[in-house]
């Protein structure tokens, strides 16, 4: 099979998640990927451009950009111009404990962490870049 390489850039905002996991949907479904494993790297990319929509750019407007390379394995990068942060580094939320005991947020980075195989991240020249990884088989 023929590798897929695609790429758009949307404006950091949560209007554009849509469009993103159509995006997501349109790569791994034409390189033979299952329902389950499409619905969880979009659900992962979701809630990384979530947080990059709310957060990176504070009051400014910003841009996402996203490169999907597509064979045996989905390698989806996100790009953004702001604030730098690394969601590796987190800690994983402690989710024995009941809700009202938990610190808020870093649920969403735990979900991320879930759903994809890899998740690597860089701040090289200006740009935080994430890179999630879903393996086909």
């Amino acid at each position: 099979m023929m590798g897929i390489n695609r790429e758009i850039t949307v404006p950091a905002r949560l209007g554009e998640i849509p469009a993103i996991s159509d995006f997501i949907y349109e790569v791994m479904s034409a390189c033979g990927f299952d329902a389950k494993k499409i619905m969880e790297m979009q659900l992962a990319a979701e809630e990384a451009c979530t947080n990059i929509s709310n957060y990176a750019y504070e009051e400014r407007n910003g841009q996402i950009h996203i490169t999907a390379a597509a064979e045996d394995d989905l390698h989806l990068t996100l790009e953004d111009w702001g604030t730098p942060f690394d969601p590796t580094s987190r800690i994983a939320p402690v989710t024995e404990s009941p809700a009202e005991e938990r610190p808020i947020g870093g649920l969403g980075i735990y979900l991320i962490k879930n759903c994809v195989d890899e998740i690597h991240y860089q701040h090289r020249d200006g740009k935080n870049i994430l890179k999630l990884v879903k393996n086909k088989d």
